[in-house]
């Protein structure tokens, strides 16, 4: 069956190295939910889009992108909706490519359990914590190459 981590955590905390590991050493391939949202940004929204929005992701989607009460109300739409279904589309079309997939991204967390239960039905999915450069799932602590495992083994 194939494998999904979900990679989340805030800012800074070691998710790209981990899902760098994991495509370096493990067969994985990866893909950042920032590259994702940028895209999203400058195509489906233009009128939030700026040239140096890659070094702003967190602040913009929390104090912009995720006011829904807002952008129903200025621009009749629901950009976080929008954005879930973008992010979900482009993560499925990933999981019928790759058996393997690694997904990080600190914008996860904001549609977590969403993206879980969309891809059960074709993946095994497992989300990854990451805080301070250490590895959690299901609370507990793992090591990169435990985070490689999942699915084929237990932890």
């Amino acid at each position: 069956m194939k494998q999904v981590l979900l990679i989340y955590g805030n800012p800074r905390q070691g998710k790209t190295y981990l899902m760098t590991e994991l495509v370096e050493c493990y067969s994985f391939h990866g893909v950042s939910v920032d590259h994702i949202y940028v895209d999203f940004t400058r195509t489906e929204l233009p009128e939030l889009y700026f040239e140096y929005l890659d070094s702003y992701i967190a602040p913009h989607y929390d104090c912009i992108l995720s006011q829904s009460a807002y952008s129903m109300r200025e621009f009749g739409r629901n950009f976080v909706t929008e954005w879930n279904s973008h992010l979900m589309t482009r993560v499925l079309e990933l999981t019928a490519q790759y058996d393997n997939l690694a997904v990080e991204g600190y914008l996860l967390r904001h549609c977590l359990r969403e993206l879980e239960m969309g891809l059960a039905v074709t993946a095994q999915v497992f989300p990854v914590h990451v805080v301070n450069q250490t590895y959690r799932v299901h609370g507990k602590p793992v090591s990169i190459e435990e985070v490689a495992r999942l699915g084929r083994s237990e932890i």
